[in-house]
């Protein structure tokens, strides 16, 4: 029996966990993951009398129902089998210098960051990994030797702010570019603001940024709205609730149950500094979000559990669906069939429209990819969603079909229903993005309140990612098949793809 892995993830677990024994080649494998380097490796196993599979994502790009991995032999299989996996993310790992990098943020006296400002010189890690790759003779160094080496290196990636910008292309935190036409914009992202200035040329541009870069304050052409930190700013964004569009009316019954919750804080809290939003301002957006959230959820939990929320499928014209021209790829009978059986509700809808809206929503909003029929009620909230104008998908089609049918379950008509949805999605939209910018400046206050010198974010690679989510909630899934089930994968696999 040979133990098998398809999941990057649980590479981790590999080495001394649950799944050890397994040879697995995937994004977070010991090596400087390349094609090249995966096969002279599986040369060099099937040369010892191994044999060696390949897991490829192609599947991905097959239409359902026929997305299942194909398992790719490249290699002649001897009788004692040992094979390699390789996933996708093989494709990905490796590209930036991760592995480098990962190595030189590690090294004591090193920032972990993209740039670090002293003394109005910059740290640029990025000319640091560019040294180390292009020293001869660093790489080949191993342990402590290595290590100062790199030391050595250091001093020549600290350059002037000016070079940081036009030559590493650092961007001073928390700032971001913008373009317009031929004119460009330096953005406090935190604040939805941007320097009161417009920059004609990348060298004026850049040259705002250098100084910036080094905490000083770049002179505007225009009026500021507000002052931080002595650098003067024009807003991008409103942070007043007057900028809201017209709040939609729920029932007074929910509307009265979702005040009596009272006030709420957005999830950062109140910072003083930022003079576009006072504590009064701060309460006021977080008692509207929250009243308004509270709401939506009593709407949509009604909905939920409505008994005539099926009937809504003759209400609405779910006929204007229909795609006249819509014309599958495979071959769908088999799968519509079973749609129809399970949703008799819907026989407006044609059999290609049926099998795409089903299959759309699938990927869209339960991120199921090879799917099979099944019956869901969410599913005619997505339709419902999809007759709104502006060509809605996924949740946010859902999200709004199910207040449409709130609405019609409580007597408004067709287009009054989605009238209600539309309107509800616009404020929605509005109200969260109001209480997101919220909180991006209250976090950037808190953060700049620790803030003990000039520096950029953290140096991060891909696998950061794989950390973060193995530190959150991770499991290991142990695959077992013997030999004859993987000759037999391969060989179906191989003639499925030549059935398409």
């Amino acid at each position: 029996m040979t133990k098998l892995t398809f999941s990057p993830v649980f590479h981790s677990l590999c080495a001394d966990g649950p799944l050890a024994g397994s040879w697995v080649v995937s994004g977070l494998a010991g090596f400087q993951n390349s094609e090249s380097a995966v096969r002279a490796e599986a040369a060099r196993i099937v040369a010892a009398g191994g044999s060696v599979g390949y897991v490829d994502s192609k599947f991905e790009h097959l239409p359902a129902p026929h997305k299942q991995p194909l398992l790719l032999p490249f290699y002649p299989t001897p009788s004692q089998a040992f094979p390699v996996m390789m996933d996708e993310f093989g494709y990905y790992i490796g590209q930036s210098d991760d592995t480098l990098k990962e190595e030189l943020r590690g090294i004591d006296g090193i920032p972990n960051a993209t740039y670090l400002v002293d003394d109005n010189r910059v740290f640029v890690f990025g000319k640091l990994v560019h040294l180390v790759k292009s020293t001869a003779g660093v790489l080949e160094l191993e342990g402590e030797a290595r290590r100062c080496a790199v030391r050595d290196l250091c001093a020549q990636a600290w350059v002037s702010p000016t070079e940081a910008v036009a030559e590493w292309d650092v961007v001073p935190v928390p700032y971001e570019v913008r373009v317009d036409g031929s004119w460009r914009s330096i953005v406090h992202r935190p604040f939805s603001a941007r320097i009161p200035q417009r920059f004609a040329t990348q060298e004026a541009l850049q040259e705002a940024l250098s100084l910036l870069l080094i905490g000083g304050v770049v002179a505007g052409e225009e009026q500021p709205d507000f002052v931080y930190a002595q650098q003067g700013f024009k807003l991008v964004e409103s942070f007043s609730a007057d900028s809201l569009p017209p709040r939609p009316t729920f029932p007074a019954s929910l509307d009265d149950a979702a005040s009596s919750g009272g006030a709420w804080r957005l999830p950062q809290p109140f910072v003083a500094g930022f003079t576009p939003v006072n504590q009064g301002q701060y309460d006021h957006i977080a008692t509207l979000a929250t009243s308004w959230r509270a709401a939506t959820r009593a709407a949509q939990d009604a909905v939920a559990r409505a008994d005539g929320l099926w009937g809504l499928a003759t209400a609405f014209p779910l006929a204007s669906l229909n795609d006249v021209h819509r014309n599958p790829e495979i071959e769908i009978a088999e799968d519509v069939a079973a749609l129809r059986e399970l949703y008799p509700e819907l026989t407006v809808l044609s059999d290609t429209e049926l099998y795409a809206r089903f299959d759309w929503y699938q990927s869209e909003c339960c991120y199921i990819n090879g799917w099979d029929a099944s019956r869901d009620d969410e599913f005619l909230l997505y339709l419902i969603g999809c007759l709104a104008p502006g060509e809605l998908g996924g949740d946010g089609a859902k999200e709004l079909g199910s207040i449409a049918a709130f609405a019609a379950l409580n007597g408004a008509g067709v287009e009054g229903a989605l009238k209600f949805g539309r309107a509800w999605q616009e404020y929605h939209g509005a109200i969260c993005r109001l209480e997101s910018r919220m909180s991006d400046a209250m976090r950037f206050l808190a953060r700049q309140q620790e803030a003990k010198d000039l520096r950029g974010g953290r140096v991060r690679t891909l696998n950061d990612l794989f950390t973060l989510g193995r530190s959150m909630s991770f499991a290991a899934i142990p695959v077992m098949q013997s030999l004859d089930g993987l000759t037999s994968a391969a060989t179906n696999a191989a003639q499925g793809e030549a059935s398409l």
